[in-house]
């Protein structure tokens, strides 16, 4: 009974030991093998493993017997060995919710609610699919006695001069339930924020989604960080560079993100010759990437790539590009404002920062933005987002500098585009509406010149019938121009004579509901499309 004792302590470091008895760790010792002897050559993997199958062994008894908080206890007292085993974080997530249940019935607002359920939206999310990711977790060999051997990723180009760079060892990172004490995060009645970003970020980085991982490290003063955790965080933005660098359409601004990334990782311990010796290996790799960049564009680069870059950080959003570190801090603050009134106009106000942060790469070149986006110069921007499973796994802008109105104008259009992502995660609105929602997004002088152009310049016999234009469900490349100006004037005209943009919103969603004429029913007390057409061609041609 005693060694029973001493087996537990040593398996879960001591932080569930009350609660825990031999009687509960007999039953479920008894359906699993026996710990091998320390002479074993492969002691430390196996008794990692069996360490996690007994935690998960015991959540289940404490599931079954109605416990949910003695089972994520224990399966979090071995999140550092499980390595984001699929099982593992399957049952994890189970004892979250069995916590959250309990949590509910009891009811009131305890800030552990809020926690577990972003914990369980995190292990529903997927991990990112990219073919490098996948080779770099390839080029990880097991873990021996004597930790992890680094090996050579694959190159970074085939055939190209970009060279070849090594992947850092996974670093063993201590779990949330041991956060708190480690970290000093801990406040009276409940967890700060800084304490449950930490929390997600050691979750998603056992779930091998570095790049999020990173984002979540960053909400946290690296004063709370422990040397543990600020090598993991340095992990993540290696991995995070390497998988840029690795890409096929890479261009300068791109290069130049990564090199931040380096950079930061290599600063984060300066004492850790290891890790700068890996930061300072990917740095080279990614100057010999922008010489292979600029030799094939026959261009040079206006911000060379071993120059130190310093991207713009706000809460929802990061600034890459070659400007002065105050400019690309003034297109930050810019962002997070637009965010905020775009937010407030169209739904509410924003639920938080965004997390993955939107990144915002600026072009200051017609080469390069064409090269990073496969558009024209003449299209000045461009917003991608990343969905999986209904949540937002990446959000980026790219922007072509022009002046600085223009600038602002096309920066509040991407960024509509980014946010319909949030409130459409599941089925996005119709192309017209896209349109129209992110040109009266961009301010009144761009919708002035849409409805300019279709009273002078597009004959009304040359516009789509109405109905036709509701039913579209891609661009159409051949009339773009009448597609554009008609969808912003008729979102125009039904925000401005209709109840303003949140109802919109709502005849939105009752379209997708109900179908395009119940929803007009509904919410403009029109009796179908062609009522529409007629009350908003008449409005056109008055003049508004």
């Amino acid at each position: 009974m005693l060694r029973s004792a001493i087996l537990i302590t040593s398996l879960f470091g001591g932080s569930i030991t009350v609660g825990l008895t031999a009687r509960v760790y007999a039953q479920v010792s008894s359906q699993l093998p026996p710990i091998p002897s320390a002479t074993s050559p492969q002691s430390p993997g196996l008794e990692q493993t069996f360490a996690v199958q007994r935690a998960m062994a015991v959540a289940r008894h404490f599931l079954e017997q109605q416990q949910p908080v003695e089972a994520v206890k224990a399966l979090e007292s071995v999140l550092q060995l499980a390595e984001g085993q699929p099982g593992y974080l399957e049952l994890l997530r189970q004892a979250y919710q069995a916590e959250l249940k309990l949590w509910e019935q009891k009811g009131g607002t305890d800030p552990r609610i809020d926690q577990l359920r972003r914990y369980i939206d995190l292990l529903q999310q997927s991990p990112l699919h990219s073919p490098y990711l996948q080779q770099l977790e390839n080029s990880v060999p097991p873990k021996t006695s004597s930790g992890v051997a680094p090996r050579a990723a694959p190159s970074a180009e085939a055939g190209s001069s970009a060279g070849k760079s090594e992947v850092p060892p996974v670093p063993n990172v201590p779990s949330s339930s041991a956060t708190s004490e480690a970290t000093g995060l801990n406040l009276p009645g409940g967890r700060s924020q800084k304490e449950t970003a930490l929390s997600e970020a050691i979750l998603l980085f056992h779930q091998k989604k570095y790049a999020e991982a990173a984002q979540r490290f960053a909400q946290v003063q690296v004063e709370h960080l422990s040397p543990e955790h600020k090598t993991a965080w340095a992990y993540c933005r290696i991995h995070r560079a390497l998988d840029r660098l690795h890409q096929k359409a890479v261009n300068p601004v791109m290069i130049q993100a990564a090199v931040a990334d380096l950079q930061a990782a290599r600063d984060l311990l300066p004492e850790n010759a290891e890790l700068r010796r890996y930061a300072e290996q990917a740095l080279r790799v990614a100057q010999q990437k922008a010489q292979h960049v600029n030799a094939s564009t026959n261009q040079q680069q206006s911000l060379p790539v071993c120059a130190e870059v310093r991207p713009a950080e706000t809460a929802s959003f990061r600034v890459i590009g070659p400007l002065r570190p105050g400019q690309l801090e003034e297109i930050g603050h810019d962002a997070e404002q637009y965010r905020q009134e775009l937010f407030e106009r169209w739904s509410g106000p924003a639920a938080g920062p965004w997390q993955p942060k939107c990144e915002i790469f600026i072009y200051t070149k017609a080469d390069q933005f064409t090269q990073a986006t496969g558009l024209s110069p003449e299209h000045q921007s461009l917003a991608q987002v990343k969905l999986t499973e209904g949540h937002v796994a990446e959000r980026r802008i790219h922007l072509y500098l022009g002046s600085d109105e223009w600038r602002r104008s096309r920066l509040k259009r991407e960024l509509m585009h980014v946010i319909l992502a949030d409130l459409f995660p599941q089925s996005p609105p119709p192309p017209w509406a896209v349109e129209g929602i992110v040109v009266f997004s961009s301010g009144p002088e761009e919708v002035e010149r849409y409805q300019r152009t279709i009273q002078s310049k597009i004959p009304p016999q040359d516009w789509m019938p109405l109905l036709e234009l509701l039913e579209l469900r891609e661009y159409p490349a051949e009339r773009i121009t009448v597609f554009c100006c008609q969808s912003a004037s008729l979102v125009d005209y039904l925000i401005r004579t209709g109840g303003g943009e949140k109802n919109f919103l709502i005849f939105l969603r009752d379209s997708q509901r109900y179908g395009i004429a119940a929803a007009l029913r509904r919410q403009y007390s029109y009796v179908s499309p062609a009522a529409l057409e007629i009350a908003w061609k008449r409005w056109v041609l008055r003049g508004n």
